[in-house]
């Protein structure tokens, strides 16, 4: 039985290049200088954006970007960006139809150690969306309520765990539902009190939606929702090219085109990691703090110059 990837889903376990009928690996992809291929699931909500972030990477490289839009025998669920994916599909694809695969999952988990990861170009993030205005934080909602999630998300896993670790008394109903369009239609018709979904979703959801001003997004409270990082897979061998992927990227993050990406297909978050984008912040504090203290220091000094004159006089 193959062993399922699910890309932004499962972890797999590591191991060497999986067993995959020579007949299938033809090996065949040309490795262009003016060209690069990526493999992108046409199907997953992201895919434009990723598609876009390829193509810019590319155009940094001074390279073409082409596309293999891959087929994969487990079909993606709607609203979402994970798709199952078997160890055994994803070599056959790195071997024979692209260099790269795009719009990969790059957080928390465990992989073969036959694949590389570029760095991270983006990250988005689940919330927790309700339609009872009285709701401030997932704390306020009654214990005899329920909240729905995504199936074997990373949030309904760690949703899981965050809810074994209260006491019995404080623990919230959970409700696991197979995709987010039909979790987004639970909160509407009233099944759960709240949901945990994946931010774009919920917004692509929820677009032309009557029903869409009544839902709010509101605090997690005590519940640390995670966060889904978005990177390129390559296999581990492509070093050289790993390395020029993480430069582009670089690039794209600092000079702001992945922020405007993001913006323009409607993906909700920011360029960079998790780390990067709290760095930046802390960065812009300490900017803020240093520009206001040279500012306050400037009118103390006016001040003092000021009473002195007077002082004179």
């Amino acid at each position: 039985m193959l062993a399922l990837l699910v890309i932004g889903g499962c972890a797999w376990a590591q191991s060497k290049d999986p067993p995959v009928p020579r007949d299938l690996l033809q090996n065949r992809r040309s490795v262009q200088g003016d060209a690069i291929t990526f493999c992108i699931n046409p199907v997953t909500l992201a895919a434009d954006f990723n598609r876009a972030v390829a193509t810019e990477i590319a155009k940094a490289l001074l390279s073409k970007a082409n596309f293999y839009d891959i087929k994969p025998f487990n079909k993606a669920q709607p609203l979402d960006y994970s798709f199952p994916l078997s160890d055994q599909e994803l070599l056959i694809y790195l071997s024979d139809f692209c260099e790269v695969f795009t719009g990969f999952n790059l957080t928390g988990n465990t992989y073969p150690e036959w694949l590389t990861f570029s760095r991270v170009y983006a990250h988005t993030r689940f919330v927790l969306a309700v339609t009872n205005p009285s709701y401030t934080r997932l704390e306020d909602i009654p214990t005899d309520k329920a909240i729905g999630t995504r199936f074997i998300s990373a949030a309904d896993l760690r949703l899981v765990s965050h809810l074994q670790s209260l006491p019995e008394n404080q623990r919230l109903q959970r409700f696991p539902f197979f995709n987010n369009q039909i979790l987004v239609e639970k909160l509407l018709d009233g099944t759960v009190e709240g949901i945990v979904i994946w931010e774009p979703a919920l917004l692509s959801a929820l677009k032309g939606n009557p029903k869409a001003a009544s839902v709010q997004v509101i605090s997690t409270g005590n519940f640390q929702a995670p966060v889904i990082q978005f990177g390129m897979a390559l296999r581990a061998k492509d070093t050289y090219l790993r390395t020029l992927l993480d430069q582009a990227i670089d690039s794209l993050v600092k000079d702001g085109t992945i922020d405007r990406l993001m913006e323009q297909y409607g993906i909700p978050g920011k360029a960079g990691a998790v780390e990067e984008a709290r760095q930046q912040t802390s960065n812009t504090l300490v900017t803020a703090l240093v520009v206001g203290l040279l500012i306050a220091l400037f009118l103390v000094g006016s001040g003092w110059r000021k009473l002195r004159a007077r002082t004179r006089v």
